[in-house]
């Protein structure tokens, strides 16, 4: 009996607006996995008349109207007047700014797409009808400046401060400059809109007046050394923090960090406290404070595009490996279950590659791995005789 062939396609967007009659011709089936998929009436009957198997996450039917299609990756924005004359479908993979007083701009959109964040004032919020958001949503008051998520105020913002300005922070407002004039901010009459303030002992009093009562207030010691992001316990960050230490991030501790702990006179972490096994002990009877402990092997290889694990790389890696934001690591067949358990970790990964024999163990020691593969050569094979195989960003139809 002769294999079936079968189109397959599996991609992020797909337009099938001018998709022909005979698009499948020669096939016996067709498989579509799309996130998101642009149809009209013509296409929509075309898919049932062929009988295709569609799976998507968002269907938008775009009618016969010429809408363009826009699609950008990172930061984008939306400003009065950017949107062209054309009526468009934006999708934004990262964060999408709306400045205040595009209400015009947006209703030249057909839909706008977001995977990442959407940030915009409050006032906007109810022309937003055609608007998808898969993941957050951040609206700031309309009488706002806006300032960056974790605004650093430092001994210069006075100067530069408007009179009787509101500044809106997303995340918090940090003030450890010693030299900061709160004298200087009160006079122009400056306040801040944000859900946490981090201030020394000495500021405290003096800036307090200048948020709201629902912000959440962090007091650290005077002359405390504020890192922002994922820092590692190290001679330099001692010696430049002066023992004070305030980390807006994950603290990464190695075996050789344990000696320096006793020099921390202060140790705050906004975060979590990654460490070895062996400085578990020894963490916990400091006086850190931080949001959770993440015990990990004692050698960290992090943000590899692709690697292979072997047997001549767990020699060198006494101690275990923690394999952490890898796109993807790929794992020998010689490599055994028992190493996997022992001497491996993958935090945040987005895919590992392993045997059938290996995914248990790889299932065991992983957290937040988005894939774990097995791949199949022998399917792989029958899938390139017998049909198509399509697996891209964009696909036109």
């Amino acid at each position: 009996m002769a294999e079936e062939k079968v189109f397959r396609l599996n991609c992020d967007v797909c337009d099938a607006r001018n998709m022909r009659e005979d698009e499948f011709e020669g096939y016996d089936r067709a498989e579509i996995c799309a996130d998101i998929i642009f149809m009209n009436e013509r296409s929509r009957k075309l898919f049932e008349r062929c009988r295709v198997s569609l799976s998507a996450d968002l269907a938008l039917d775009l009618g016969d109207e010429d809408v363009d299609v826009q699609i950008k990756n990172g930061a984008a924005e939306i400003k009065s007047g950017s949107a062209g004359e054309k009526k468009s479908v934006l999708i934004v993979n990262g964060m999408l700014s709306i400045a205040p007083g595009t209400q015009e701009t947006l209703k030249q959109y057909a839909a706008i797409i977001v995977n990442g964040m959407l940030s915009c004032p409050k006032s906007l919020e109810p022309c937003l009808g055609k608007t998808v958001v898969n993941g957050k949503t951040e609206y700031y008051p309309d009488d706002c400046i806006i300032l960056k998520k974790r605004a650093v105020i430092d001994r210069y913002f006075p100067v530069r401060a408007a009179e009787q300005a509101k500044y809106y922070a997303a995340k918090k407002v940090i003030m450890t400059d010693k030299e900061l004039d709160a004298q200087a901010l009160l006079q122009k009459g400056v306040r801040f809109v944000t859900p946490r303030v981090l201030v020394t002992e000495a500021l405290a009093q003096s800036v307090l007046p200048m948020f709201d009562m629902e912000t959440d207030i962090k007091v650290v010691p005077d002359s405390c050394c504020y890192m922002e992001g994922d820092v590692c316990l190290e001679e330099a960050l001692v010696h430049k923090s002066g023992g004070r230490l305030y980390v807006d991030g994950d603290l990464i501790l190695k075996k050789e960090s344990g000696s320096l702990l006793g020099r921390m006179e202060y140790l705050s972490v906004d975060g979590s406290a990654k460490l070895p096994e062996c400085l578990r002990a020894a963490f916990l009877e400091s006086d850190a404070e931080y949001e959770r402990i993440l015990v990990q092997k004692e050698n960290r290889v992090e943000r590899k595009l692709s690697i292979t694990v072997d047997q001549e790389m767990l020699k060198g890696y006494t101690g275990g490996i923690c394999f952490e934001q890898c796109v993807k690591v790929r794992i020998g067949e010689t490599v055994s279950a028992a190493q996997i358990r022992e001497l491996l970790q993958f935090v945040n990964c987005a895919e590992v590659s392993c045997t059938g024999e290996q995914r248990s163990a790889v299932e065991l020691v992983s957290e937040n791995v988005a894939k774990i593969s097995v791949p199949d050569d022998a399917a792989e094979k029958a899938l390139e005789e017998n049909g198509v195989n399509i697996c891209v960003d964009v696909y036109h139809l």
